[in-house]
């Protein structure tokens, strides 16, 4: 009989030892809660995680793909290697995570809570993220292309070096100290002048 995740899962618990090189596709994976172990080397693809909860696991090597994790609690779980594409994480609470040379692509991010990670050489690419939260964040040579942060709550993150120039920041909300040092249009630049509670007109 094939172990379900939840079991999988359990067993590593129990026995203290990693989950690798597995695979699970179409599966509902329910009341699965993990702490404490490493899963790497590993697949999932068409997954629904259902009251399932994250806390202190480390994923290395490992792809989600067409995965929903909604409202999924990831606590202070690491990422390494990792590659999320066309899933859904509307809700998901990655607070303090550690997230290193890690891909997010064609994703339904929208009111994630990724405050308080560490980002490193990771990339966003066609993601939504609208009224996420992004705050107290600490970000090194990360990239966010065509991304949606409209609404979102970006306060206390520095972003210096990031290029916003493909993405959408209507009604964004920014700390404007952090915005020191970040590249965006011309057009964006007039929106964010909202935060000055400046108003432009033309002559």
């Amino acid at each position: 009989m094939v172990e379900s995740f939840r079991e999988m899962a359990q067993r590593a618990m129990d026995e203290g030892i990693d989950i690798d090189s597995v695979r699970f596709s179409a599966d509902a994976i329910e009341d699965a809660s993990v702490f404490g172990i490493t899963i790497s080397a590993s697949e999932f693809h068409s997954c629904s995680f259902i009251q399932c909860a994250f806390e202190r696991v480390n994923f290395a090597y490992v792809k989600f793909s067409h995965c929903d994790f909604q409202s999924i609690p990831f606590n202070r779980c690491s990422f390494h290697n990792c590659e999320f594409a066309d899933c859904r994480l509307t809700g998901a609470d990655m607070v303090d995570n550690t997230i290193r040379h890690t891909k997010f692509t064609d994703s339904m991010m929208d009111y994630v809570n990724l405050s308080g990670s560490k980002l490193g050489d990771s990339a966003f690419l066609n993601c939504r993220m609208t009224n996420g939260y992004l705050n107290n964040m600490n970000l090194k040579n990360v990239s966010f292309e065509k991304c949606d942060f409209t609404r979102a709550e970006i306060m206390n993150t520095r972003l210096s070096g990031i290029d916003f120039t493909t993405d959408t920041l209507t009604g964004i909300l920014v700390s404007l100290d952090a915005l020191k040092g970040a590249c965006v249009t011309s057009i964006q630049a007039l929106e964010l002048a909202g935060l000055l509670g400046i108003t432009i007109k033309d002559a």
